[in-house]
């Protein structure tokens, strides 16, 4: 499913909705304002859309390259995992060969020094691990995400990265927008529920949440990618990809 609408077209039904349409109600909020409002709700859109369990609707990949004893790799834009969009990781695949790839296992980080006896070096009959160690703090000018293998790659493999990206930005009227099936709906309300409130319309905003309200919720019960197939019971043992019964411990 798409549905693409311009900037243009969410700020004129931002308008609409909070009543601000007329000229002397619209100098109140600035353009930029109003793109900020909408930013704002196309990132709440983006959590209750990532939020529905099932198979799902934004993924992206990316592949980087290891390097031999370097078990830690920063992502970012020009970092060692190189992508601008970086959300939460959904995977790692490490290549071996032409078909052979392994699917790398999370470790728990009281288990960061478990496997360093038992496995040497990255052999594709044997298990690789990764942890996700995030950021030093919510500051911008903190350390980037990053990601920590173990054991430590002796080499250098090809790896992809499969990871939910963060929400589009608009800022141009012509950029565009995928709604997907009419649910921008729940960014133009929410929008016009921040121009309400500066008003102080605390009435005609209740109002617009509860609908907002009625908007993501049937966002939640109807959105899948895959209707006719429900995701199964996933295997949480480590005896796959190569190396079924070799022990872990």
């Amino acid at each position: 499913m798409a549905r693409t609408v311009t900037l243009q077209t969410l700020t004129a039904r931002v308008k609409q909705r909070a009543n601000v349409e007329v000229a002397s109600n619209a100098a109140i909020f600035s353009s930029s304002e109003i793109t900020d409002n909408i930013n704002e709700g196309i990132a709440e859109m983006h959590r209750a859309v990532i939020s529905v369990p099932g198979q799902p609707y934004y993924f992206e990949s990316v592949s980087f390259a290891t390097s031999p004893s370097v078990d830690t790799y920063a992502i970012g834009p020009s970092q060692a995992v190189n992508v601008s969009d970086f959300l939460e990781a959904k995977g790692f695949d490490v290549q071996f060969g032409q078909n052979i790839i392994n699917t790398a296992k999370p470790f728990m980080w009281t288990e960061r020094n478990r496997f360093k006896l038992l496995y040497s070096g990255w052999i594709y009959t044997q298990p690789v691990f990764y942890r996700m160690l995030g950021k030093g703090s919510a500051q911008a000018s903190a350390a980037l995400d990053s990601v920590k293998f173990i054991p430590v790659p002796s080499g250098a493999f090809s790896v992809t990265m499969w990871y939910t990206p963060t929400p589009t930005v608009l800022t141009n009227p012509s950029d565009t927008f995928d709604g997907i099936n009419g649910y921008e709906e729940i960014v133009v309300l929410s929008a016009a529920i921040k121009l309400l409130l500066k008003q102080e319309q605390f009435e005609h905003a209740q109002a617009l949440m509860s609908e907002r309200a009625r908007q993501e919720s049937q966002l939640l019960s109807s959105l899948t990618h895959d209707a006719e197939a429900p995701e199964r019971v996933q295997d949480v043992t480590l005896n796959d990809d190569g190396w079924i019964g070799r022990p872990i411990y």
